[in-house]
């Protein structure tokens, strides 16, 4: 998908005063009052999947005694690794069709918190225990152990407790780093001399075919998808077959409105990969097949409407000052992907331990129907930060 998606842990960061104020002050209260309001951490990122995620994931349930816990799913380099253990402590409560939304929004953590590792002054050990201790006040508990208590009530360890807060403390750190960046006005005119069209209003309309992998794909796996959507690229290109009869293989929900992603600008509302792509590519042109952190993808631009908004329009500068705060996160992922590439090895299991305890939605009575509202398909083109920035389902 193309439109940009956020795991549910950056969606409480950017609901959060915080996020406006650049103080970290309350966000470890907010994110430790979902956990113990939503219950296993799993339910923080999980969302509805489609046929693809309940295809891709092994669902054959195995004996609980199965020696499988130790099962390399995603290795990040030579540096760390997801394994089946980490992800059933992520996945207590979720059904097989949420899998590929839980193990994307683990890669991204993953790099996240292997940024911090690498950069540890970003949120230091001493700055993640005071927040802690701080975040139990503000939660009306009156101690750690009271809030241990309280989260193993919910399935939800103290381990993976903290790590959900020390994460929402990295990224508004990422993000405090853009702020400060917005504070320069020369550097803002420098970026906006850079690439005027990324901040002048320039809009373009383009339609897209994605085909999925997942982090856990492996490269063998990955390489076949490439090429699969290649050869469909080359069948549009030879005139064998029309995009409105290509796009019904596509993966994003777009297909079911011909792959039409809209008209978006160049940042903040289609993921960089895609967005990159519609704007390097000419009206009327397919685009080379590209990845994305959801899949692979190519383009047909559709129209281009140039912007002339001046640096000085107040539209302009928000809008350069807006993206600063996503760049920095979108730059830490990039490079702790360049640094410890992200090589899948497995896909999650269903053991028995995870299917005993599935937590299936109430079924709903004969004839009701879904409120206007109340639709749980992503958006068309959704993407997904998952974004990240630009991201993760």
């Amino acid at each position: 998908m193309g439109r940009i998606s956020r795991s549910n842990m950056e969606n409480i960061w950017k609901m959060h005063p915080s996020h406006k104020s650049g103080s970290s002050a309350g966000i470890g209260a907010v994110i430790l009052t979902v956990i113990l309001t939503a219950g296993m951490p799993g339910t923080l990122r999980a969302q509805s999947g489609g046929e693809s995620a309940q295809r891709s994931v092994a669902l054959t349930s195995l004996p609980a005694s199965a020696d499988v816990a130790d099962t390399v799913l995603v290795r990040f380099g030579d540096r760390a690794v997801i394994t089946q253990r980490d992800f059933e402590k992520q996945a207590v409560g979720a059904t097989p069709n949420r899998y590929d939304t839980l193990i994307r929004g683990m890669t991204q953590d993953k790099l996240l918190l292997l940024y911090r590792e690498d950069h540890p002054d970003l949120v230091t050990e001493e700055y993640l225990e005071k927040k802690l201790d701080d975040s139990v006040v503000q939660v009306g508990l009156k101690s750690r152990e009271e809030l241990a208590q309280r989260a193993a009530a919910k399935g939800v360890s103290w381990d993976v407790l903290r790590e959900r807060t020390l994460i929402g403390l990295i990224m508004t750190a990422l993000a405090e780093k853009g702020r400060k960046l917005a504070e320069d006005t020369e550097y803002l005119r420098k970026r906006y001399e850079q690439n005027p069209d990324h901040f002048n209003g320039t809009h373009v309309r383009a339609r897209h075919i994605q085909f999925d992998t997942q982090p856990y794909h492996t490269p063998e796996q990955k390489e076949a998808i490439r090429r699969r959507l290649e050869e469909l690229r080359q069948e549009i290109l030879s005139g064998k077959k029309k995009f409105e009869e290509a796009v019904l293989l596509s993966d994003c929900p777009s297909r079911n409105k011909g792959g039409n992603l809209g008209l978006f600008p160049r940042h903040l509302q289609i993921t960089e990969p895609v967005a990159d792509a519609a704007f390097r590519t000419p009206v009327g042109k397919l685009s080379e097949v590209f990845a994305s952190e959801l899949g692979f993808h190519f383009v047909e631009v559709l129209e281009r409407k140039e912007g002339n908004r001046p640096f000085d329009h107040p539209d302009t500068r928000r809008d350069i000052a807006r993206w600063l705060e996503q760049e920095t996160l979108w730059n830490a992922l990039q490079e702790t992907k360049k640094r410890y590439p992200v090589v899948g090895v497995h896909s999650p299991i269903r053991t028995a331990y995870l299917a005993e305890r599935e937590i299936r939605p109430a079924t709903r009575p004969a004839g009701a129907t879904t409120q206007p509202g109340g639709a749980t398909t992503r958006p068309a083109g959704d993407l997904r930060p998952r974004p990240p920035v630009g991201a993760q389902r």
